[in-house]
């Protein structure tokens, strides 16, 4: 009801996103709901870092998605972006074809360089999904890392960096 609008309505001004905020009952349902929103027919692999929650890897699975884990820089344990174009270089075409996106995991409040990761994401016509759920309110440029991504989830587990009773979650 409107309580749940007027939470969404300063979300959205919290993060100055252009995105809509549709606040869920956890990070998890938010990624779920991102990527039954970016399903694509026979695009079914997700590119993403095998460092992160297991929702990351088990949403995906869920709904029979695949998964290719890209590596980690050493210093931060975010994505490496060399080793991700490298691998769409290099992976076979049959794959690429079926590759839908990347999910970046943003961790510790740390992002990626996601000027670089957006480049990458548009040359190879992917869809980039953030799971921000540990970098809530974290900056690049100056903007919220939300507005880099074609859809973001957060999490508001009580763990988080902004969190709630119980558990809840939003999707930008």
């Amino acid at each position: 009801g409107n309580i749940v609008k007027k939470f969404e309505e300063k979300l959205k001004r919290f993060i100055k996103t252009k995105h809509n905020v549709i606040s869920c009952n956890s990070g998890s349902d938010a990624l779920l709901i991102a990527l039954l929103l970016n399903k694509k027919s026979k695009k079914n692999i997700y590119l993403t870092t095998p460092i992160s929650y297991i929702a990351s890897a088990s949403i995906p699975k869920f709904l029979n998605l695949e998964l290719i884990y890209i590596d980690v820089e050493k210093e931060n344990f975010l994505m490496c972006t060399e080793k991700l174009e490298k691998f769409l270089i290099s992976c076979p075409k049959v794959i690429r074809k079926k590759i839908n996106g990347i999910i970046n995991v943003e961790l510790f409040g740390q992002t990626n360089n996601l000027i670089k990761l957006k480049k990458i994401a548009n040359k190879y016509d992917l869809s980039l999904i953030g799971d921000c759920a540990q970098s809530f309110g974290t900056k690049f440029n100056s903007q919220s890392t939300i507005n880099y991504y074609d859809y973001a989830t957060t999490s508001f587990y009580p763990t988080k960096i902004f969190s709630c009773y119980g558990d809840g979650g939003a999707l930008f």
